[in-house]
């Protein structure tokens, strides 16, 4: 599996996010560690774990692949 390093941006939600790289917030959830899947900050680092055919990068991310 692919992880999208991504920089969360002001109004951002786990959901919205998973929405765009076709993830999971309980992906991201465990991928970060998360306790509340509600309280994200702009600003903060997160990674989102990815299946190949989402690897199209939006502003704010890097892919890599582990």
């Amino acid at each position: 599996m692919t992880q999208v390093i991504y920089t969360v941006q002001p109004g951002d939600t786990l959901y919205g996010i998973a929405l765009l790289y076709g993830s999971t917030v309980q992906g991201i959830v465990e991928a970060n560690n998360i306790t509340n899947p509600d309280l994200i900050y702009p600003g903060s680092i997160i990674l989102i774990p990815v299946e190949e055919e989402y690897l199209e990068s939006p502003p704010g991310s890097l892919i890599y692949t582990v």
